[in-house]
């Protein structure tokens, strides 16, 4: 029979039997059919942001160059619904300001999970999603900073038609550090030869899963 300081530290273990000793502190007791394991207990953290998102072309540039990707306001961030900010170009921005909002600040370490943007468009138009983040760590120590992004994934693409509810979703596995930003990017790829302003109504989710210190709880 384990003591009590080898069952809060055992590892994978055979099923029914408690006696290795061989796992971080924390660890707790799950099943699977037969099998007893030790894992880190963790949580779900979802962020949520309603917006009302523009698309948008500059006619007077080349092809894929007539994108506009919007991002929440460089100035209100994203609690403001409308998402007016845009980089006029064929990719998004790979690079953020310090003078600019933050935009979405991960307040923990989490690992992303899954995003999805959930909505409707105001109009059948090509539709494509990419979300940034910092590639470098972020002091927050009142100095300026360098601040290139990451694509989160992969770019993501959809048909919107009019009016109608739809969803676009990528399933992701990348670790975030407390402090670092989320910069969601959105063009339309299709009605470029048009400066008419449309709108994606909806909301942006992101799912994340963090690890419990047992001294935490």
């Amino acid at each position: 029979m384990a003591t009590w300081s080898k069952v809060l530290q055992a590892d994978k273990v055979e099923p029914n039997d408690l006696s290795s000793n061989s796992a971080a502190s924390g660890d707790i007791i799950t099943t699977n059919g037969s099998s007893i394991l030790w894992q880190k207990p963790f949580q779900r953290h979802d962020m949520t942001y309603p917006m009302r998102w523009y698309t948008d072309a500059n006619p007077a540039a080349s092809l894929t160059s007539r994108r506009r990707w919007y991002t929440p306001s460089v100035s209100t961030g994203p609690r403001n619904e409308n998402w007016s900010s845009y980089l006029t170009g064929a990719n998004p921005r790979t690079y953020w300001y310090d003078s600019y909002h933050p935009c979405i600040v991960i307040p923990r370490a989490m690992t992303l999970k899954k995003y999805t943007l959930w909505g409707n468009s105001t109009i059948t138009q090509d539709l494509l999603l990419e979300i940034k983040k910092n590639t470098n760590s972020l002091s927050w120590n009142n100095g300026a900073v360098s601040i290139p992004l990451t694509t989160v994934g992969s770019r993501q693409s959809i048909t919107a038609n009019n009016g109608y509810y739809m969803k676009m979703s990528e399933s992701v596995d990348v670790d975030f550090a407390a402090g670092d930003i989320l910069i969601p990017s959105l063009a339309r790829d299709s009605l470029l030869t048009s400066s008419t302003t449309y709108f994606v109504e909806g909301q942006l989710t992101f799912e994340f899963v963090e690890a419990i210190d047992q001294f935490d709880l």
